[in-house]
């Protein structure tokens, strides 16, 4: 499997995904549901749920969210699935407030990283909790991790290098 995109069953940006899915030939998206809904009210019909992510081996992965983070936040397939990505250095890119779940699951302590502050003032305590190396800045990469404030952010050569 080429890229997938993980997303909460709500409360993510549409025009960060159209923004990916605009420059991805093959991807697939999961979710807690298989039915997805952004900020702005569009709907995805995902193409499976997070418990069908074991198993699977990605050559990049994007997570966007912003205030569904919440709900990946304690999943433990998810947790376990980007532990393993992220030990066999797949590439990964974390958009808005999803850099919080990378966090949590203890994948950035002692990286590099950038949150969506604008949104979520408070991300910078979750983030320095967890000893997360958070920089103001609108995109960071960080070995095989980039995190951004938003999608739109990435300059095009960092999307070149991750075949996107």
């Amino acid at each position: 499997m080429s890229t997938i995109i993980i997303l909460p069953s709500w409360g993510w940006s549409y025009k960060d995904l159209e923004f990916f899915i605009s420059r991805i030939k093959s991807y697939k998206i999961f979710s807690t549901k298989l039915t997805s809904y952004s900020i702005e009210g569009a709907k995805v019909i995902c193409d499976g749920m997070l418990s069908d992510l074991i198993n699977l081996t990605p050559k990049f992965l994007i997570l966007i969210a912003d205030q569904g983070f919440v709900e990946l936040w304690d999943n433990t397939i998810l947790r376990e699935f980007l532990i393993a990505a992220n030990e066999n250095l797949i590439k990964m890119i974390a958009i808005s407030l999803a850099p919080l779940v990378l966090a949590k699951f203890g994948i950035l302590k002692d990286r590099f990283a950038t949150v969506n502050l604008d949104i979520f003032p408070e991300a910078e305590k979750i983030m320095k909790k967890y000893r997360v190396k958070l920089v103001d800045l609108k995109w960071v990469k960080d070995n095989n991790i980039i995190t951004a404030k938003r999608a739109n952010y990435l300059p095009s050569d960092v999307l070149e290098e991750f075949s996107l």
